[in-house]
């Protein structure tokens, strides 16, 4: 083997043993998480809590009393959004009611999907709903931010039994194509955050007009802003 290879295999080894020890580190700082969470993950004295959902560990805060609210945050996996956004919005819930502040599934401090298949809105759904059947929680109010609230749009549509309420967070814009009759035929998203875009969109599907004059076509420009 000559030198040059030598120097190759060396740097490869040394690599892989460095991957390695990151792994071991990231896989004890992990467990540690979830037993004992770091302080600086939460705020505004809000504590964590886990629960496993389906072999999953899901992380939430939990705060005052009352019927139980389920808060769930928008962005997308690997972080970029947690439970902690609503930090200056639970106090002022918890008078009426018990919240739930959950970590979606690969967020915050939230496990990652056992499967692949499970990092699509789909998983989303499924994983709050077991984070609901968890908890033992019942109808509760569901409120969704950006994508999160396309989450709650979802899983009440699957699950209209554990939706008491459902408020959605966000601000969509749509152009509906509208047939003379009234029906929607087709929509065109033109702003917004996409999953919830989405969302509004099937729902938009759904809806009937009354025609305002006599028309071939209208085209209305809709836009979800509560």
């Amino acid at each position: 083997m000559s030198v040059q290879a030598l120097r190759i295999t060396a740097i490869r080894i040394a690599m892989l043993a460095i991957a390695a020890a990151a792994g071991l580190a990231s896989g004890t700082a992990r467990a540690g998480a979830q037993d004992s969470p770091d302080p600086r993950s939460e705020v505004a004295g809000l504590h964590s809590k886990f629960v496993d959902v389906n072999g999953v560990q899901a992380r939430y805060y939990e705060a005052g009393s009352g019927e139980p609210m389920v808060m769930i945050h928008g962005g997308s996996t690997a972080g970029s959004s947690t439970a902690n956004v609503f930090s200056r919005n639970i106090p002022g819930l918890v008078s009426r009611f018990h919240v739930f502040a959950v970590d979606r599934l690969a967020s915050g401090m939230s496990g990652n999907p056992l499967k692949d298949d499970d990092y699509t809105v789909q998983g989303d759904v499924d994983f709050i709903y077991g984070f609901i059947q968890a908890l033992k929680l019942g109808p509760v109010h569901l409120v969704g931010h950006s994508a999160g609230g396309a989450i709650a749009f979802y899983l009440a549509i699957e699950h209209p039994e554990i939706a008491k309420t459902l408020k959605l967070s966000g601000k969509v814009r749509i152009i509906a194509r509208v047939a003379p009759s009234g029906k929607v035929v087709s929509t065109e998203v033109v702003g917004g955050h996409p999953i919830l875009a989405r969302a509004a969109s099937d729902a938009v599907l759904q809806w009937r007009y009354e025609p305002a004059r006599e028309q071939t076509e209208e085209t209305a420009v809709i836009t979800f802003e509560p």
